[in-house]
């Protein structure tokens, strides 16, 4: 059974977490991810960074989007080699993300700003070494933030 990974912050670090899990061949087989947090949804925009990255080059897999429903005003949902990545709208408080919902088992928080906002609080930000995104489901989370942010 596959893991399944949760990533908030879909920008230049939550990306390369997600183009590596690609590129070893990880997504679909031994990791699933269910979604990825961003302050947009749009499916669409995340497809087209995902394959044209002027950092890492282009993306070698294939990459579309699609409504996770009929009703949804747009495409909310990445589709990456067959396999389906919901996109999650962020939100200020991480323990309001539907991680459980989603079963999500890990969430890999790549997020500058919850990393900072954690600082002076202890490498925990005093909620332990899981941090903020822990609930009914969670098993742990990883903080993926850049280290030059790292006290």
């Amino acid at each position: 059974m596959a893991i399944r990974v949760g990533i908030n912050g879909f920008g230049r670090i939550g990306r390369l977490v997600f183009q590596a899990l690609c590129d070893q061949g990880l997504l679909g087989k031994e990791i699933d991810v269910v979604g990825v947090v961003d302050i947009v949804t749009d499916a669409d925009y995340f497809a087209y960074q995902i394959k044209y990255d002027s950092v890492h080059g282009r993306f070698k897999h294939p990459v579309s989007s699609k409504k996770s429903s009929p009703s949804a005003e747009s495409n909310d949902v990445l589709v990456v080699g067959g396999d389906e990545v919901r996109c999650v709208m962020a939100a200020k408080d991480p323990s309001q993300l539907p991680w459980k919902e989603l079963g999500a088992d890990y969430v890999i928080e790549s997020t500058g700003p919850l990393h900072r906002r954690r600082e002076g609080q202890g490498p925990s930000g005093g909620r332990g070494e899981e941090g903020h995104h822990l609930g009914p489901g969670q098993r742990r989370g990883e903080d993926a933030a850049d280290g030059r942010e790292r006290g």
